[in-house]
């Protein structure tokens, strides 16, 4: 299944292998996408993929994020027993990269 909606004025595509997605779990994404456009404002889209860790375990979920930001794309990857907890930690590993990008651009700008 795949998705793509304008989320707060980002283009933001959703994509699943074989189920669609909750609206718990959408809702979810768009909460933390909200948490990384307040870390980082200058967020251009995002692309999110959901699947299981492999066709017989559906206990193992794996959440993948890109986030297009200007002039460059930041991509993490998690894996948890739940979709809520596989997003948090996903989120979680692109708000340190764009922290960590925010802060040597604010040190270049500051040499």
């Amino acid at each position: 299944m795949k998705k793509t909606e304008r989320f707060q004025n980002i283009k933001l595509d959703i994509q699943t292998d074989d189920f669609d997605p909750s609206k718990d779990i959408i809702t979810t994404i768009h909460i933390e996408l909200r948490k990384l456009m307040r870390v980082y404002g200058s967020i251009l889209g995002a692309d999110v993929y959901l699947c299981y860790d492999s066709p017989t375990d559906a206990d193992r979920k794996v959440a993948r994020m890109r986030v297009g930001a200007p002039g460059r794309n930041y991509v993490a990857e998690a894996c948890s027993d739940t979709w809520d907890q596989a997003l948090l930690e996903v989120t979680g590993k692109l708000r340190s990269q764009l922290l960590g990008r925010h802060t040597a651009n604010h040190r270049a700008h500051a040499a």
